[in-house]
């Protein structure tokens, strides 16, 4: 039961990085353009 658990933890933490990494922005000032997503990336 408990290693169950600790399974769907991971996978849970593995699709939220995964959401994370798509979630991007950008920034643009006097013509330079800075991009960033929430995974710090």
């Amino acid at each position: 039961m408990f290693e169950d658990m600790m399974g769907n933890l991971e996978k849970q933490q593995a699709e939220m990085q995964n959401k994370l990494i798509g979630l991007v922005v950008e920034i643009e000032q006097d013509g330079v353009t800075i991009a960033g997503n929430a995974a710090k990336e």
